[in-house]
């Protein structure tokens, strides 16, 4: 068993899902840090998505790279292999190439990986 966490029990949600290879994906927040296998990710408020193999090895975590504060709500996959995680954010966000600029305190976010 493994353990991932972070100092603040604020938000303790998390979603997960399981792809066609036995690999569990885990959406959620992280409220200061949040410390995983191989991973710290530090802000204030960080939405994260998280890959872990068929034995609970951790094999990465991606944050939604913002200044501002961004939750993660869901995680899903699809039969090509795709994960992707909805949450909201505030001011900018960075997917990987792409940015986005909130126009509300809660825009949503759909992101695939």
């Amino acid at each position: 068993m493994n353990k991932f966490g972070g100092p603040s029990p604020n938000y303790p949600t998390f979603e997960h899902g399981v792809d066609a290879y036995g690999n569990s994906y885990a959406a959620g927040t992280c409220s200061g840090n949040g410390y995983f296998q191989t991973d710290t990710l530090a802000g204030s408020q960080i939405a994260f998505l998280i890959k872990i193999d068929e034995n609970g090895n951790e094999q990465w975590v991606r944050e939604v790279d913002t200044p501002g504060q961004s939750i993660g709500n869901a995680t899903s996959s699809d039969g090509d292999g795709n994960i992707y995680l909805t949450g909201k954010f505030s001011g900018g966000a960075t997917f990987d190439a792409y940015n986005l600029t909130a126009s509300t305190p809660n825009d949503m976010f759909v992101a695939r990986s």
